[in-house]
């Protein structure tokens, strides 16, 4: 970040930590490494589940200034960010009474700094990560609540290479051990069908998912939605939207 942008960041930062503390939302985070985006399964679980009280942030918004900007409420980013623009936003969701119960923030997490950046304002309460880091995952330590959740994609992440304090739930395709796997993938009209197996459980999916890397996010919201004790026929309900 040149020093205009910091100042930007440092000043965005600070307004989304107060609405953060005044509202304590729920805050999930959708972490990548890469291009890949994954929040859009997990917003239709939240959101039949809990109604209004869901906000997703738009996938484009998912690195440096664009986060706070997020939680501002902001879909993209403001012409020439408007400061007056962004401080009557900001006002307007320290008064507003139907603040969002669950944020669902995209992060894209290219490096280190991205991380070190987040630090300062965000804690999350769930993490869900869908590529393997490029840094050790102690460092998400540092934008994690206590007693957080952990969902990993266990196809390309060991469980046993998260050293932090945390719930670690984790989904795949290959890997057989995984709390919640998908299998019998194939094609249909829609996009591809599979089956999600589970501990005494399995339930079929009819998705439109258009290949498999797109089921891994689908799993992790199957994980979430059984977390927060969503019967499963709903979440296959929503996951086949």
């Amino acid at each position: 970040m040149n020093f205009i942008t910091k100042i930007n960041y440092k000043f965005l930062a600070f307004l989304a930590k107060r609405i953060i503390k005044k509202n304590n939302p729920k805050i999930i985070g959708v972490v990548s490494t890469d291009e890949q985006k994954g929040s859009d399964p997990i917003f239709r679980v939240f959101n039949d589940h809990a109604g209004s009280g869901v906000y997703e942030s738009d996938p484009k918004m998912c690195q440096g200034v664009e986060i706070p900007l997020a939680v501002l409420g902001f879909q993209r980013r403001p012409f020439f960010l408007s400061w007056l623009f962004i401080g009557i936003q900001s006002l307007y969701l320290c008064f507003k009474k139907n603040f969002p119960k669950y944020l669902i923030l995209n992060i894209l997490l290219a490096n280190e700094k991205d991380l070190l950046a987040l630090k300062s304002w965000l804690k999350l309460d769930t993490v869900i990560v869908l590529s393997r880091s490029p840094f050790e995952f102690s460092r998400f330590a540092d934008i994690i609540k206590d007693e957080s959740t952990f969902v990993i994609n266990a196809d390309s992440i060991k469980k046993a290479d998260i050293f932090i304090k945390a719930k670690v739930i984790t989904v795949g395709i290959d890997n057989k051990i995984a709390d919640y796997q998908a299998e019998n993938i194939r094609k249909s009209a829609s996009g591809l069908e599979y089956r999600i197996t589970t501990t005494g459980r399995k339930i079929s999916i009819n998705s439109k998912a258009k290949d498999e890397r797109d089921i891994y996010p689908e799993l992790c919201a199957f994980a979430l939605g059984q977390t927060l004790k969503i019967q499963s026929l709903k979440i296959k309900d929503s996951l086949e939207k």
